[in-house]
């Protein structure tokens, strides 16, 4: 494999066990060359100006910098860095937040490896991974700013105007 195929990766989680069995799961396989592991918001910043990988894995709850913070800092110094979130957290609020924010997966910790390594490949190929959970939250989302947008209209009934110049015959428009 030459150099210009391999994906360069870096993994960031306070748990030494996770980072360790994230690492060995994904060292064999194809085109993925694993670069560092920290334990901590403060370090990562720190490895990340030594050497920048292709993709971030990252859980949000990191220590010595929260990693919704950490977050926001590479998006402002690292435009390029794909960041995919590992997180035991799988409430809609917090994913949601996590994309708009800029990462470009969200994944459960207990995803199976190989749907990790889906997500760096889509990742790299179309910037995005959608899995169903990043669906969900996001259709959620979108769907509960309706609804308050509607509600902020109280009192007014929901009449949609139809075009004017629009000529009803047998009572179809």
């Amino acid at each position: 494999m030459d150099a210009e195929s391999t994906i360069k990766v870096a993994i960031a989680d306070a748990h030494l066990v996770y980072r360790t069995g994230l690492r060995k799961a994904l060292e064999s396989r194809p085109f993925l060359d694993i670069l560092w592991a920290e334990s901590n918001g403060d370090g990562l910043l720190q490895k990340m100006q030594i050497k920048t990988p292709d993709i971030l894995l990252m859980d949000v709850n990191i220590p010595k910098m929260d990693g919704l913070k950490v977050i926001k800092t590479l998006r402002n110094n690292y435009k390029d860095l794909i960041i995919v979130v590992l997180s035991l957290y799988e409430g809609y609020d917090l994913v949601t937040k996590t994309m708009k924010m800029g990462a470009n997966a969200y994944l459960r910790k207990i995803s199976n490896p190989d749907e990790i390594y889906q997500a760096i490949i889509t990742c790299m190929n179309e910037n995005l991974y959608l899995n169903d959970l990043v669906q969900n939250a996001l259709y959620s989302n979108f769907n509960n700013q309706r609804v308050a947008k509607n509600s902020a209209s109280k009192g007014k009934p929901f009449i949609r105007e139809r075009n004017k110049n629009t000529k009803i015959s047998g009572g179809r428009l």
